[in-house]
């Protein structure tokens, strides 16, 4: 349990390292995607409602195109837009983006070798 709460912090951290403010506003308010996300998935296995808790992660996607990921008590914020399949969480500056896909209700998104699965 430890190790996998750590290991989705890390991940966490690594992600919203690039997922910083940018002051740009958007109005997604009509988006299918915004609201908030809870972490249901790390690396292909499903977390039990335990593992959820202690990971107490989160990403909500705000209708001005703002994003806050939240994993504990560490928050950090960054911007998303729409794309073809679901939604890219990116900087300001053009740090490598990361791709969520929406299927059956949850965004899968991949960065630096690991994969992440919220759900509304």
């Amino acid at each position: 349990m430890r190790k996998t709460k750590k290991s989705i912090s890390v991940f966490l951290v690594l992600v919203m390292g690039i997922c910083m403010l940018t002051g740009c506003k958007k109005d997604l308010s009509g988006s299918q995607y915004v609201g908030t996300y809870q972490l249901v998935g790390l690396n292909g296995q499903e977390l039990t409602q335990e593992q959820q808790e202690a990971a107490a992660a989160s990403l909500v996607l705000n209708s001005d195109g703002t994003v806050t990921l939240t994993v504990g008590e560490q928050s950090d914020t960054g911007k998303w837009e729409e794309n073809d399949n679901g939604v890219t969480i990116s900087n300001e500056d053009g740090g490598s983006p990361v791709e969520f896909t929406m299927s059956d209700g949850k965004l899968t998104g991949a960065y630096s070798g690991m994969e992440m699965v919220f759900q509304k």
